[in-house]
């Protein structure tokens, strides 16, 4: 077995159930916490348990405690504790980020907002009214949540001066997370041929690099007693790897099997998705190509042969090569920098593994 296949057995085999199993318990015990046990509280923590405990790798409560472990850290059991906030900070900004983009389903179920607002639809008010609504209490339950991630990592037995220097990178992470989403949906009020390469890297840094990969294993560093050199190796492992990552997951957009990648067939093309692959495209293409590609990007009723043709136009502009190139030459940054580092050999074997299968994926 390789380390790539033993880094995706471990996150599947062993870090999964644990993370689930702390997730769970603690919002079974949410219920016990909720102030005049209101059945209007105690449904919308129900719905909280649903949306988290519905599917998701959980990669970055993984990277977290792989953090911890690379740099010493043995309170395996607490770690695991709290890793589950920085899972919980996932369904925080997802049911945000469901409504900013009118997506219907998460994980092969409503979102958030459409659980509430089937709720609402035996009641009195107009349809507009109901989805207004729907979309403040998914707001409001996705605030509870975020209180709930902290209350999370804070009750956990780690000293206080560490908590409180984890707690503050815990922040930055999701400051980084948040302007980078403002600077997504800003690029999505520009012409398409105007969003730029530098653009769409930047988003990827802060929305993927800090969030996804650097940010959770500084997390759980710190809490091992990380220094400040230690920190700068897992930025200089992460900030690559969640750019390649990201560039990855829009090449299978496009191009990967429907039945593999469990994302509808073309969506990316139909939502208009500015990815590097669409941006490089633009850049290269002719007169004619450009003018097609433009066409087909965010049509809603495209075909299979329609998307075919776009996918076509990428090929030939050399965009695809272009994106697979930099995803590999980044990954090969990221490896080199963990590759040098002084870490447990258990964590540095996991990030060494992940990064191979991250950037290699089909799925």
């Amino acid at each position: 077995m390789n380390l790539a296949e033993a880094a995706v057995k471990k996150l599947k085999e062993v870090h999964k159930p644990r993370i689930d199993k702390e997730l769970k318990a603690a919002l079974e015990n949410e219920k016990n916490l909720i102030p005049f046990k209101n059945d209007v509280f105690i449904d919308a923590v129900e719905k909280l348990e649903d949306f988290n405990l519905r599917g998701g790798k959980r990669l970055r409560p993984a990277f977290m405690v792989e953090g911890y472990r690379c740099v010493g850290g043995e309170n395996i059991d607490e770690i695991y504790k709290a890793s589950i906030a920085i899972e919980g900070s996932e369904a925080y900004l997802l049911i945000h980020d469901d409504i900013i983009d009118e997506d219907e389903l998460r994980r092969g179920k409503p979102t958030m907002h459409k659980m509430f607002e089937a709720d609402l639809e035996s009641s009195h008010l107009p349809m507009e009214k109901r989805k207004h609504l729907a979309e403040g209490l998914a707001i409001v339950i996705g605030d509870v949540q975020a209180t709930m991630n902290y209350d999370w990592f804070l009750k956990t037995n780690f000293p206080d001066n560490l908590k409180i220097k984890a707690v503050g990178r815990f922040n930055d992470i999701l400051r980084l997370t948040s302007y980078g989403q403002l600077l997504d949906i800003m690029s999505e009020t520009k012409p398409v041929e105007m969003v730029k390469e530098e653009d769409v890297l930047t988003i990827h840094r802060l929305k993927t690099s800090a969030y996804t990969i650097y940010g959770p294993l500084q997390i759980g560093a710190i809490l091992g007693g990380a220094s400040e050199k230690e920190s700068e190796i897992f930025y200089n492992y992460g900030d690559p790897l969640g750019v390649a990552f990201q560039l990855q997951d829009d090449i299978l957009g496009l191009f990967g099997d429907p039945k593999r990648t469990g994302k509808p067939a073309h969506s990316d093309l139909r939502e208009g998705k500015r990815t590097l692959l669409i941006v490089k495209a633009l850049e290269n293409a002719d007169a004619k190509q450009k003018e097609r590609l433009l066409a087909l990007l965010g049509k809603r009723d495209l075909t299979d042969e329609e998307a075919e043709e776009a996918r076509e136009i990428v090929r030939e502009t050399g965009s695809l090569d272009y994106n697979r190139e930099m995803a590999k030459k980044l990954a090969n940054q990221a490896l080199e920098a963990v590759e040098k580092a002084d870490f447990v050999q258990e964590g540095k074997d996991y990030l060494i593994g992940i990064a191979e299968y991250l950037i290699n994926r089909d799925v």
